[in-house]
């Protein structure tokens, strides 16, 4: 019996019933996946310039990898996310309730070389590759068959980049991650189409001894159709820590004339910022911005401790300063308890804000 004289009702029971006679049992399917994600509450008061604002957020994120054959393996993201505020009435407690697929891809990997293709996080210093940050349709491509180095090459399209007036959020990039003798050493170049000609990053560090020092450079040029200008960036940090102590100073500048170097505001993975739990919003692509900062830190057994303080300029002009205190136990390697308190004191007191966070945080 041809399948071209079945009926479509036949058609269709004759592919679920080959489906099923294909289908694995759930042990067999469930094989070899690897589970890793988080369950997070945050519990935030703001009282900005006498406007309070009280927020409850809830998010958990489920990541599973799952091996599709010999060198080849599929990811899938999962997140839910939830918040009520104090203007939201009990009625509507779940309207802030979300659900996303943040993530969809498959990887082949074999002898120094992996590319992985689909819905996935954009790999680079100027983006932020966690769960809510910067995603694409794409490649990443990476090479490590070089003793103590790193090949990367990326490419995407349909980004969620919005910074700099970004048009067609078309993504390529290049990079190599290694090493110098002691000094570690990142050099990466971009492009975004229609927004920016090209972005050029250095970074290196080195340490010795409990001491690290930091330096890195942004170059980057924005399109004639936003502003025919080249900047620069740079930033330079340098820490101690001995005995459960730890401390920190750091500086970074903008470029005077269009002042854009990062992708993601203050959540770019490759830039240097201040310990700061609100400051860092206030200078990211803002033209001239500069931020000086000073973190301090113990840590005794599961117990830790912070203590913070930053000042951002524009020019010779004021910005704003702020300064923190915050505290952390770990009640497990995947447990942990948290907590800050920050005042945010602008030059504009409008933007004036007081912050307390509360944060419960379970690993898996």
């Amino acid at each position: 019996m041809k399948i071209a004289k079945l009926s479509l009702a036949a058609i269709v029971a004759v592919g679920a019933m080959s489906t099923f006679a294909n289908a694995a049992s759930l042990e067999q399917a469930i094989k070899g996946v690897n589970v890793d994600g988080f369950i997070r509450y945050r519990g935030t008061a703001d009282d900005n310039d006498g406007t309070k604002t009280n927020t409850h957020q809830y998010t958990s994120v489920f990541n599973l990898t799952i091996p599709v054959a010999k060198n080849v393996t599929s990811g899938v993201l999962l997140t839910v996310n939830g918040a009520n505020t104090t203007q939201q009435a009990a009625a509507d407690y779940n309207s802030g309730l979300s659900y996303d697929l943040g993530r969809v891809w498959f990887q082949y990997a074999a002898k120094g070389l992996s590319v992985k293709v689909g819905k996935q996080e954009v790999f680079t210093p100027w983006t932020d590759p966690g769960y809510r940050g910067t995603v694409g349709d794409g490649v990443t491509a990476l090479y490590t068959g070089v003793k103590n180095w790193t090949f990367g090459a990326v490419g995407f399209t349909n980004t969620n980049i919005t910074v700099a007036g970004a048009q067609d959020k078309n993504v390529m990039g290049v990079g190599a991650i290694g090493a110098l003798g002691p000094v570690a050493l990142q050099v990466w170049g971009a492009n975004v189409q229609k927004t920016i000609d090209y972005s050029l990053y250095v970074d290196a560090v080195y340490e010795m001894k409990g001491f690290n020092f930091e330096a890195q450079v942004n170059m980057l040029k924005l399109n004639k159709d936003i502003m025919d200008e080249t900047d620069m960036f740079f930033g330079v940090k340098g820490g101690y820590a001995a005995k459960g102590f730890s401390a920190e100073l750091g500086y970074t500048k903008n470029g005077d004339k269009h002042g854009y170097y990062t992708l993601a505001a203050d959540d770019a993975m490759g830039f240097i910022f201040s310990g700061g739990k609100q400051i860092n919003g206030t200078v990211a692509n803002v033209a001239d911005a500069n931020l000086m900062f000073v973190d301090l830190g113990y840590t005794r057994n599961q117990f830790g401790a912070e203590l913070g303080f930053a000042m951002a300029k524009q020019g010779s002009d004021d910005i704003g300063k702020e300064i923190y205190v915050g505290g952390a136990y770990n009640y497990s390697s995947k447990f942990k308890l948290s907590t800050f308190y920050s005042m945010l004191d602008m030059e504009d007191d409008s933007k004036d804000n007081k912050r307390a966070r509360i944060e419960a945080k379970y690993s898996f």
